[in-house]
């Protein structure tokens, strides 16, 4: 017994090969966090500066 667990599978039965983890914040901290490169992910960030101007027009930033 060596102590090391067989990775997850997802549903299609590929293994599973990273920890996706999801923290609620503000709309307005998200922003900040994509502005300081606080999110991984190389479409996320760009994605959601993007939709700045919408969101503000939406009510979702003050």
């Amino acid at each position: 017994m060596t102590g090391c667990a067989a990775p997850e599978r997802r549903s299609d039965g590929a293994p599973q090969t990273e920890r996706i983890e999801t923290v609620p914040v503000s709309v307005g901290e998200t922003l900040r966090l994509a502005r300081t490169g606080r999110i991984a992910g190389g479409q996320s960030a760009p994605a959601l500066l993007l939709c700045e101007e919408r969101l503000r027009e939406h009510g979702y930033l003050g």
